[in-house]
């Protein structure tokens, strides 16, 4: 659960310590709700009610805090990926003439 938290907030490697620390504790009480929730539909007569309805509350409220919404990752523009590429990485790889490009055996292949 505290994965998927972290991938909604675009990922640990981009969260901050507090939001890790949050992250965790929103994990925890997902859990415990879900337990409670289990138990109750199971019957037992045991479940905790008033905690069950505080927990979902700081639950929701720890989710607004990190956000209701998908984060998306920061994504580089395409010269700075060229530019954090080795140089070696940058040279040109085109066919020689004459020979078949993956498209061209692809084709013959559907033929």
């Amino acid at each position: 659960m505290e994965r998927s938290i972290s991938s909604d907030v675009c990922g640990v490697d981009y969260m901050s310590a507090l939001q890790i620390q949050l992250a965790q504790r929103a994990a925890v009480l997902f859990a415990f709700i879900a337990h409670c929730e289990a138990a109750w539909l199971a019957c037992d007569g045991n479940v905790p009610i008033a905690e069950w309805m505080s927990a979902v509350d700081r639950a929701r409220r720890l989710a607004e805090t990190l956000g209701l919404q998908r984060a998306l990752k920061p994504i580089p523009s395409l010269a700075e990926y060229l530019a954090s590429l080795p140089p070696e990485n940058l040279t040109s790889s085109a066919p020689a003439k004459g020979d078949a490009t993956n498209a061209t055996r692809l084709q013959e292949n559907q033929a």
